[in-house]
């Protein structure tokens, strides 16, 4: 799905999809690196799925799951905070990145993100 993201002019991309990371990490001029503590994720999992037991996610593709899931948690507890914090104060040399350590942060981001944009 993601194998040819790298070809247009602007894109976003979510998640971590790790076939297409070294392309788009070459061809991004932006990352943005959401710092969460693991505790937060897990909530924010838990809530979203409680929200949308019975109803699609609008930011899914039809036919699409996104259920909690014992894989899901595994992948949380397991998930490499620090050496991927590394990797993206690795690539702040070359590359604008952001660092975001919580929803307050993100909120903010995105706020002046749209400040910037009127």
């Amino acid at each position: 799905m993601f194998q040819n993201v790298h070809l247009f002019n602007e894109w976003i991309i979510d998640g971590n999809y790790n076939s297409t990371l070294e392309i788009r990490y070459q061809k991004a001029d932006t990352r943005i690196f959401l710092d969460i503590p693991k505790w937060l994720c897990f909530y924010n999992v838990v809530k979203r799925n409680i929200m949308y037991y019975t109803t699609q996610r609008p930011d899914i593709l039809d036919g699409e799951k996104d259920r909690l899931s014992w894989e899901l948690i595994f992948w949380i507890i397991r998930y490499p905070r620090s050496a991927n914090l590394q990797s993206v104060k690795e690539l702040s040399r070359e590359k604008k990145v952001f660092i975001l350590r919580s929803q307050r942060e993100v909120d903010l981001w995105l706020k002046n993100i749209i400040l910037s944009l009127e």
